[in-house]
């Protein structure tokens, strides 16, 4: 461990407080105001640009290593990598292990096996610090798209930190072995001039990806490291501030007002992080740079209260978001719930911060004296060390973004189909069994008579699965997939989103001896609307062309469609529920009117809770019942005056699911979704037949 040789003399007021051994309370209290930001915006649902305090975290992390790797060179005229990756071990494994190892163990007390090894996957990318690309992953699975948190999905901030730290004390220790020490160019220039040419250039493409491919460039470690990268600019000129008092004190009362109106102001929706992660990160800089010239800061930073809270401020962001979901998962998601829970992993926090990092923090490790042979073995070592480091890192991004499924989670949407018949529920008859059946599972949850321990996408009907079945996704390239399945001259075609290909088992059921024809896209409905951001709308128009492409060679006799009910709040456009209603109107008379042959417009299941969230071994099966959201019903008018207007079938199945607007997960024996969008096998082939009698086909 560094000793503090060198470090004797009078601290001067003048240059950075990190010359001196004196905890920043500035520092301190920028951490509080963070994790607080982020704590509150986790369990209280305010303020919603909460989500800033880990840019804050970005900024802070960027300038406290960039500067002790540069005063280590100033006062050694070398940097360790040694030392530098025992200190961050020490730092960050010590509770993050911790946190890990509780949240696996309580997952599988809680929930059901399929949550719990999804939690265990997780647990383990965050673990081998690739939790950023595990996320990016996930996202693309559509299955997965309406699944309940990760309790450690938080740790993606952590992963981007730590493959950040495996190229830049390399960066640093080139730059100054060869520029500084060997062309003895300012040191400071030089710094100034590499930091802070990857900080504009890496601020450059996170603009540029968040405009083309905003999920991804969320969790993008490049994207962000313009963010640290601003934190150790500042590091690099930090002895060379000077400011007076009242400049500093309205820097640092400007940036705290930054931060504080960039959590009120920004939202889910603006392009992050690039270019609106230019407010945390500014407001933080401004902090630092009055601090930079000796202000002893506010009061509002300063306060006991704020200082003991961004000394725990590391343990509060591991802890806070497992403990807030179990919370949710057993108890609901009430007032009472949030403010208990807040209380407790204060707790909590304290505890790891006492019992678990403070202990490792201490420890020093020992080391003989350094002779030119050992100094040789521990350069030998060290370039060991960060190569090894390197090839973890590295190969566990590679293997969540680019390696098998089963690296990633055990409910992977591209699973082969199961192939195993569908169980036809005989309570799921006629219309007005149906809606007997919805009326006792939510009066009488105990009479309803299903297995809710192996709930995942593995219930899911066959024609969903990107392998061997006729849901493609987006990116696919080729000839997609198409589920073909032979019968008499009368012909059927499905067509739209990952709900549509959920109703096909419906729609054999219902035409028996149909020659039946399905081909869909994952989160693309076949309204010819644009969704998603640009190059998603583009590849969507694609797929819409191919299925109406279908609909034109086939020339069916029927046509279905079916949408999610999130189809309208994903439209390119971000309109407003009427607004966006009437665009689904207009579009969906379009398709009508393309197509030959009759339209039968199938309306989407009310979107209910994820099994996944509301299910634990502690709860009944009643804590998943869902009520419909306005949403729905929004849809569903747009649909049913699209249908009188063309002269399409509008099919309404509010009632097979839903009694005054509330809805059960499960009906007579049959689970009804395996998540909140899609139905079942047994589900959807169990609605055959009162989908047979609502076309008034006969058998």
């Amino acid at each position: 461990m560094l000793r503090d040789r060198g470090r004797r003399g009078r601290p001067d007021s003048t240059t950075s407080p990190l010359t001196t051994r004196t905890r920043r309370a500035d520092i301190d209290g920028l951490r509080a105001v963070a994790v607080l930001l982020v704590v509150v915006n986790h369990v209280f649902g305010f303020p919603v640009g909460g989500f800033i305090g880990v840019d804050v975290f970005f900024v802070i992390s960027g300038f406290l290593i960039t500067g002790l790797l540069v005063r280590e060179y100033d006062r050694n005229g070398r940097i360790s990598i040694q030392d530098f990756y025992v200190r961050r071990a020490k730092r960050i494994l010590p509770a993050a292990v911790a946190t890990l190892l509780v949240t696996v163990i309580l997952a599988f007390i809680v929930w059901y096996r399929p949550r719990a090894l999804q939690t265990l996957y997780d647990a383990v990318a965050a673990l081998l610090f690739a939790s950023n690309w595990h996320s990016v992953r996930l996202g693309t699975d559509y299955l997965q798209a309406d699944a309940p948190p990760s309790p450690v999905q938080h740790f993606w901030s952590l992963s981007v930190e730590e493959q950040f730290y495996i190229f830049w004390p390399l960066l640093i220790i080139a730059t100054l072995a060869v520029l500084v020490r060997r062309l003895r160019w300012n040191r400071t220039v030089v710094l100034l001039v590499v930091l802070g040419g990857v900080s504009v250039a890496t601020f450059a493409w996170a603009v540029l990806i968040t405009d083309r491919a905003p999920e991804f460039a969320y969790f993008d470690t490049v994207s962000r490291v313009w963010e640290l990268g601003a934190g150790a600019v500042l590091a690099v000129v930090a002895p060379r501030v000077r400011l007076s008092v009242a400049l500093a004190s309205t820097l640092t009362w400007a940036g705290l007002l930054v931060i504080v109106a960039g959590a009120f102001l920004l939202s889910a929706t603006s392009p992050f992080p690039g270019p609106w992660a230019i407010v945390p990160v500014g407001g933080t800089v401004l902090v630092l740079t009055a601090g930079c010239a000796g202000f002893r800061t506010t009061p509002v930073l300063s306060n006991p209260v704020t200082q003991y809270v961004g000394r725990i401020s590391y343990s509060l962001y591991l802890w806070h978001f497992p403990l807030i979901v179990f919370a949710h998962s057993l108890f609901g998601n009430s007032a009472l719930v949030n403010i208990v829970s807040f209380g407790f992993m204060l707790a909590v926090s304290a505890a790891s911060y006492r019992w678990i990092e403070q202990p490792f923090q201490r420890t020093r490790a020992t080391r003989g004296r350094a002779t030119r042979g050992r100094r040789q073995m521990r350069l030998t070592g060290q370039l060991v060390l960060a190569a090894t480091v390197a090839f973890v890192l590295v190969g566990a991004s590679a293997a969540q973004l680019r390696g098998p499924d089963t690296l990633v989670s055990p409910l992977s949407a591209t699973a082969p189909a199961t192939k195993k018949p569908a169980q036809i529920d005989p309570v799921l008859d006629t219309p007005e069994r149906v809606s007997e059946a919805v009326v006792k599972a939510l009066e009488d949850p105990a009479s309803v008579d299903v297995d809710v321990s192996g709930l995942s996408a593995s219930l899911a009907t066959p024609e969903m699965s990107l392998v061997d079945g006729c849901r493609n996704s987006l990116a696919k390239t080729g000839e997609p997939n198409v589920c073909d399945y032979p019968g008499g001259p009368q012909r059927a075609l499905i067509v739209g989103d990952s709900v549509a290909m959920s109703w096909v088992p419906a729609i054999r059921e219902a035409l028996p001896g149909w020659s039946i024809t399905a081909i869909g896209y994952a989160a693309c409905p076949a309204v010819p609307v644009d969704v998603g951001d640009a190059g998603v709308a583009a590849l969507c128009n694609k797929a819409q062309e191919a299925m109406l492409g279908f609909a034109g060679d086939l020339a069916p006799d029927l046509v279905f469609t079916s949408s999610a009910q999130s189809s309208l709040t994903r439209l390119s456009s971000g309109a407003a529920p009427d607004a966006a209603a009437r665009e689904w109107d207009e579009a969906t008379v379009r398709l009508v009117q393309a197509v030959d042959g009759d339209v039968v417009i199938l309306g989407s299941p009310p979107a209910g809770i994820h099994p996944n969230e509301c299910l634990t071994r502690f709860t009944g099966i009643d804590a998943c019942a869902s009520e419909i959201d306005d949403l729905w019903y929004v849809k569903r008018e747009a649909e049913a005056r699209a249908a009188a207007a063309s002269g399409a079938r509008f099919i309404d199945v509010e009632n097979w699911f839903c009694a005054d607007r509330a809805c059960p997960m499960a009906l007579g024996s049959t689970v009804l979704r395996y998540d909140g969008a899609h139905l079942t096998h047994d589900a959807s082939a169990s609605y055959g037949r009162v989908l047979n009698q609502a076309l008034a086909l006969g058998d």
